[in-house]
């Protein structure tokens, strides 16, 4: 019921949101109360113009079957997009998006021809969906910027999505509350897996990492509830005596369990006395400090 007190009138949250038909989103860092329209608008996109036209809050986009090359286009800078000069090209971001979706059809694929670049680069963006999309950069060359990044985030999901090198890494996620990873893959990135920073609630489930290099791979710093479950680590190489598979910083509940690492090389898994491991599984693997043979 609502409440008059000294001359203001206060009403439930959620009694309005459901009179609007909108859906309530409460932002703990911020303390702060979002509402947005939970039914989406459906695009559905051939061209790397209309999906940067299709890119706005409350919005599904659908991919059609065949590559995008945002690079082809030059992006207008709206509510939701802006570019950043990188030193050899442009890179797209996305910023203030909420209720969004990203999926593809049959084998699309999204690429980036800046090698500075993040393919895509989401900020302050929240519930976001991203299935069945090829992510990376075009052929040929040495990157310096990754494929995902997602930086001051919440509620973030991808699903069989393929993010591969010469990005630097697959994924970045700093400040980010809420991220879901599953049945999708990470492979012949440069330098790392994964990177990530001050977050917490992020899980991996039946992802599979292979052909990366070349420090330690994935890096968790102050972030806390972090659950790795039934994946696979294949024949990625950290450099020996030096990086590890997992270098963890500052953090708490960090989980892998059910997980098989097989023909890594590395110095050592890493990790240890900060990392729960359970029931994982060991072949080929060549660390210096002598573990991880197996089988």
């Amino acid at each position: 019921p609502m409440k008059n007190k000294k001359g203001k009138v206060f009403a439930p949250i959620r009694d309005i949101a459901q009179a609007l038909d909108v859906t309530v989103l409460w932002d703990e860092k911020e303390k702060a109360v979002y509402l947005y329209h939970s039914a989406n608008e459906e695009v559905v996109v051939s061209s790397e113009e209309e999906l940067l036209s299709a890119i706005k809050s409350n919005t599904t986009v659908i991919l059609d079957d065949k590559t995008y090359n945002l690079s082809k286009v030059k992006a207008k800078n709206t509510q939701n997009i802006r570019t950043n000069d990188v030193l050899d090209g442009q890179e797209l971001i996305l910023e203030g998006l909420i209720n969004f979706s990203l999926i593809g059809k049959g084998n699309c694929e999204i690429v980036t021809e800046p090698r500075y670049a993040y393919v895509l680069k989401f900020i302050n963006c929240k519930n976001i969906n991203i299935s069945n999309i090829k992510i990376g950069h075009t052929n040929g060359g040495v990157c310096y910027g990754g494929v995902f990044s997602f930086s001051d985030s919440k509620d973030i999901k991808i699903s069989n999505t393929k993010m591969y090198g010469c990005g630097t890494e697959g994924l970045s996620l700093k400040n980010v509350e809420g991220a879901k990873i599953q049945n999708s893959t990470i492979y012949k990135c440069t330098y790392y897996i994964a990177n990530i920073e001050n977050s917490y609630e992020i899980s991996f489930e039946n992802c599979t990492f292979y052909d990366n290099k070349e420090f330690s791979l994935v890096n968790i710093k102050n972030t806390k509830n972090l659950t790795i479950d039934n994946c696979a680590f294949k024949n990625n190489f950290a450099v020996p005596d030096r990086e590890d598979i997992f270098e963890v910083i500052n953090s708490q509940n960090i989980t892998v369990k059910n997980t098989q690492f097989i023909e890594n090389v590395a110095n050592k898994l890493g990790g240890h006395g900060i990392i729960n491991y359970q029931n994982n599984y060991f072949k080929n693997n060549k660390f210096s400090d002598g573990t991880g043979v197996g089988e």
